[in-house]
């Protein structure tokens, strides 16, 4: 029985950890509600990282610079991002991919995106 306990807590252990992993962008509506400022770029050379969104949070698990949008929920591993258009506000510059293979980021990204 003890054994069987055991297992099962180490199982739900596993398995909140492997989901939580991913790298969850929730969109706030106000600049003081964020963690990090973005900015979307149009050409890749302008920015600090080129990502790739994801419709489904697996994809995004382990693995720097691939986004899943949260839009319904509330997720302790979230990052909250608020867009501006001035780029001088931005701390981090984004170009967003249509490619998972193009994704490429810089230290700037790192030190917002853990």
């Amino acid at each position: 029985m003890k054994i069987l306990y055991k297992l099962c807590v180490l199982c739900a252990f596993l398995c909140v950890f492997n989901a939580s992993n991913a790298q969850v962008i929730k969109y706030v509506n106000y600049e003081y509600q964020s963690q990090v400022n973005i900015c979307f770029v149009d050409w890749r050379y302008q920015a600090d990282a080129i990502i790739y969104i994801t419709p489904y949070k697996h994809y995004a698990r382990n693995k720097r610079g691939v986004w899943y949008l949260n839009k319904y929920y509330f997720d302790r591993q979230e990052i909250k991002v608020w867009v501006t258009k001035s780029r001088y506000k931005a701390d981090v510059l984004i170009y967003v991919s249509n490619w998972k293979h193009e994704v490429k980021f810089n230290n700037r990204y790192l030190k917002y995106f853990r």
